[in-house]
């Protein structure tokens, strides 16, 4: 859109051990496919020919990068592949320049790890959760039936973002639902809870922004009390600060919602 910002993107192969090799590059999607072709049976690798090094159309373009090298028997090889992103052209290019010193990837490695490491420890999370939360996160970066309702559920909706506003959820960012349904109040449960808020809190570490909805059903639809152990047990927390906040932590009484809320 008019309003939108420019992208800018490079990619890049860095392989210190080629040094005057023939590298070849093309961003002319069309021209690496090929006619008639699809991405399964490319032109480009159909043949060792280098790619013809054009500038395609950038809105639907590839990055391809042709690196010819023979591997010797018990020998190796480290080819360090990068892509990035920018709001302007100079921003890139400085990127690019900046990584192309063939110890800046071993350089981001050790950073990732560090990063990961003190997230890990500030979140007091296990190893075996942290590793679940990646997991999971797939499923936020990727679309995944198995975590929608059945499309008889879909079906019965008739509102759109707008009935989110209401509970100060926008809509704007993936919406995670979390239901409690609990008689009375569970360590299981306030267990899942707590895994939730912590998965919350470490995708949001790594850049991905989502809204945790809390259902939380009583049997006793009168029974406020629940709800509030519910919020203490968030506020207690490092995620009390986005508690009701824009890409936060909502909790939701479902005795007070009605069956186009649910």
């Amino acid at each position: 859109a008019h309003d939108e910002e420019t992208s800018w993107f490079f990619h890049l192969a860095l392989i210190p051990d080629l040094e005057g090799a023939d590298v070849s590059y093309e961003t002319d999607r069309m021209r690496f496919i090929g006619r008639g072709r699809c991405t399964v049976d490319p032109l480009a690798l159909q043949s060792d020919a280098p790619l013809s090094g054009s500038a395609g159309p950038v809105l639907d373009a590839v990055a391809a990068i042709r690196i010819p090298f023979t591997l010797e028997a018990g020998a190796s090889l480290t080819i360090d592949w990068l892509t990035g992103i920018a709001t302007s052209r100079d921003d890139c290019v400085a990127l690019a320049r900046k990584y192309q010193n063939a110890r800046e990837p071993q350089r981001i490695l050790d950073q990732a790890a560090k990063y990961r490491q003190a997230t890990v420890q500030r979140l007091q999370a296990s190893e075996s959760n942290v590793l679940l939360y990646e997991r999971l996160a797939a499923s936020i970066i990727y679309a995944d039936a198995a975590w929608r309702a059945d499309g008889g559920v879909i079906q019965q909706n008739r509102r759109g973002q707008p009935g989110l506003w209401g509970f100060a959820v926008s809509g704007d960012l993936p919406v995670v639902l979390l239901k409690l349904s609990l008689p009375s109040a569970s360590s299981m449960q306030f267990n899942l809870l707590h895994q939730m808020v912590q998965t919350h809190a470490y995708w949001s570490a790594f850049g991905i922004k989502t809204e945790l909805v809390v259902v939380v059903a009583s049997a006793d639809e009168q029974d406020t009390t629940l709800v509030e152990s519910v919020k203490q047990v968030i506020a207690s927390g490092l995620a009390v600060e986005c508690l009701g906040k824009p890409g936060g932590i909502f909790v939701l009484d479902n005795g007070k919602l009605d069956d186009g809320d649910r």
